[in-house]
């Protein structure tokens, strides 16, 4: 299977283990939303930057590349395809705050969430993060980035734009009430044909 060919890639010569690597390599990961950078399938790594819970600066393709999904804080669902699941079954999303670096996916501030899969061998999933407020990202875009604990990763462009407080709708004006609207006087001839018609 993929995996004992994985186990005896490890073993090879790094020329080697990269030819290896074209033959069966598969995309058992890979964003649906935020657009991943690439749809490529050589979205992991044997250098053992990748392994456990560690995938502090690796995303397959070079920084800058592919699409760029612009996103605003708050709640977000991240969606992704599961092509082939692998133990321990979990996810982990992370963000890189600095624009065009793919690093410091392992910090702890940079995680969004682990999600927990199952042990279906295919399936869509998604799991909702809070998208922080961050300034260095609105121009230039961060890196979102999807792991699975094993050794495959995808990864999104994504600039995070703060709305302007200048594009929230001021509150209605409250105007002063009208004034009072007064009857005319009586005047003397308008008083005269009262009394003539009493």
């Amino acid at each position: 299977g993929t995996d004992a060919a994985i186990a005896a890639a490890q073993q090879l010569p790094p020329l080697a283990m990269l030819l290896a690597a074209s033959l069966f390599a598969t995309t058992h990961v890979v964003l649906q939303s935020p657009t991943p950078r690439t749809d490529n399938e050589y979205l992991y790594t044997f250098d053992g930057s990748c392994d456990g819970a560690q995938c502090d600066s690796f995303c397959g393709d070079a920084v800058g590349t592919g699409p760029v999904t612009t996103l605003t804080p708050g709640p977000l669902t991240v969606r992704w395809r599961v092509a082939q699941s692998h133990p321990p079954y979990k996810f982990r999303i992370s963000l890189n705050r600095v624009p065009l670096t793919d690093d410091n996916f392992d910090d702890p501030a940079n995680l969004l969430g682990v999600h927990t899969g199952t042990q279906e061998y295919a399936y869509d999933t998604s799991h909702e993060v809070i998208i922080p407020e961050t300034p260095a990202c609105e121009h230039q875009p961060c890196t979102l980035q999807l792991y699975d604990l094993y050794y495959f990763v995808s990864c999104a462009n994504v600039r995070i734009i703060t709305p302007s407080s200048a594009s929230v709708a001021p509150p209605p004006s409250r105007l002063p009430p009208p004034p009072p609207v007064s009857s005319p006087p009586v005047g003397p001839r308008r008083l005269a044909a009262a009394v003539v018609n009493k």
